[in-house]
């Protein structure tokens, strides 16, 4: 009788036991993988909603729904509707959409892909499952699409040559000052840390600030006066706008006339000014003998003072007067001189009858007196104090 033999186990080399766990490793990160790229949900109940949209380009199915950038969903079907794009979106259940929200698109990276993107709103009707949210609700993406759409007849115009070379001249310009940019940003560093130390008096500032704008906003009613006062004064002006033109005209035409005038008779002043000068270096170089012909005068007049407080009369001889630095004196009547004209005209009253020439020596400077050239005078002494040329 033959005896049953036990089959003999197999023992597996350990190798092999290492690549197949191995390989449900890459089998489990793979499905991790395509679940996360595919944006699946296994594990999630979900309900669908329709989007009317009108330009889906760059959006394929199973494309990722975002919700504030949070993904809710993906993209299951994309048709066309009457000159747009309906576009399926399955939701998983927690999101709850309102008649009021609004979808669109975004560019998810820069080689063209989209994501659909929803903006709840907490205002209108609940949606059920397989709603439509209409095309007027449709947001388009401005961010980048307007952007690129503004950009475009900008960059056909570009030269791509002259860009390039723009972009290596800065390039090398950067390369060539990188010991300033350097400088610069520790500049900008320590200007930001000096402002960091000083927050508390830049608190302060924009404390008092904040004073000086209330003080302001207390006062707008007489802000509001005075802008009312200003719009006030400028109709004003603007009503008396030709007066002003009149005026300014006027002034125009008097200083064109002035400048005339003095155009015209510019020898004339330039002689007076002249003549002006002269006077005044005269009277400069006799400034001692004025001044003592002035301190003499009150005492020269004290006894006619003294005959009219009297009621007496007295009669003033005629002075010649004779300029500084002169040798003779004439008057108008060379033979006989005029009568009653003191010591050399006809006799009057007390008064020397002895000719005087025509011609007169003015006296040296300090001799002669002011009382001796006017004579007698009703019969008083003369007082013969020297007053001077």
């Amino acid at each position: 009788m033959r005896k049953f033999r036990r089959p003999r186990r197999v023992k597996l080399p350990r190798s092999s036991l290492k690549f197949a766990l191995f390989g449900a490793v890459c089998l489990a990160l793979l499905a991790l993988l395509g679940i996360k790229i595919g944006n699946l949900s296994f594990f999630s109940s979900r309900h669908t909603y329709y989007a009317q949209i009108q330009d889906v380009t760059g959006l394929n199915a199973g494309d990722p729904v975002d919700i504030a950038g949070v993904p809710v969903g993906q993209v299951s079907s994309i048709s066309v509707q009457r000159a747009h794009a309906l576009v399926g979106m399955s939701l998983n259940s927690p999101v709850v959409l309102r008649s009021a929200s609004d979808v669109g698109l975004r560019w998810r990276n820069v080689i063209g892909q989209k994501d659909v993107y929803l903006y709840p709103s907490a205002h209108g009707t609940r949606l059920d499952s397989g709603a439509t949210i209409p095309l007027s609700h449709d947001v388009s993406d401005a961010s980048v699409d307007a952007l690129l759409n503004s950009l475009g007849p900008f960059l056909q115009s570009i030269n791509p040559q002259e860009g390039n070379q723009f972009v290596r001249s800065v390039s090398g310009a950067i390369e060539g000052d990188t010991a300033e940019i350097n400088q610069l940003l520790n500049s900008g560093a320590t200007v930001a840390k000096t402002v960091g130390d000083l927050n508390t008096q830049v608190g302060s500032v924009i404390v008092n600030l904040d004073q000086v704008m209330s003080a302001i906003a207390s006062r707008s009613g007489d802000l509001g006066s005075l802008v009312s006062n200003l719009d006030t004064v400028s109709q004003s002006l603007a009503s008396h706008n030709s007066l002003l033109d009149d005026v300014v005209g006027n002034l125009s035409q008097v200083s064109g006339d002035l400048a005339s005038l003095l155009g015209a008779n510019q020898s004339n002043l330039s002689q007076t000014i002249g003549s002006l000068n002269t006077v005044l270096s005269t009277l400069n170089q006799n400034q001692q003998s004025l001044s003592e012909g002035l301190s003499g005068l009150g005492e020269g007049l004290a006894p006619y003072t003294e005959i009219s407080a009297w009621g007496q009369w007295f009669q003033i001889q005629t002075i010649y007067t004779c300029l500084a630095n002169e040798t003779a004196c004439t008057y108008y009547q060379p033979t006989n001189a005029p009568p009653g004209s003191g010591l050399g005209g006809s006799p009057s009253g007390n008064s020397p009858t002895s000719p005087l020439p025509s011609t007169i020596t003015p006296a040296p400077s300090g001799t002669s007196s002011i009382p001796d050239m006017l004579g007698a005078v009703g019969g008083a002494p003369v007082p013969t104090s020297a007053t001077g040329q």
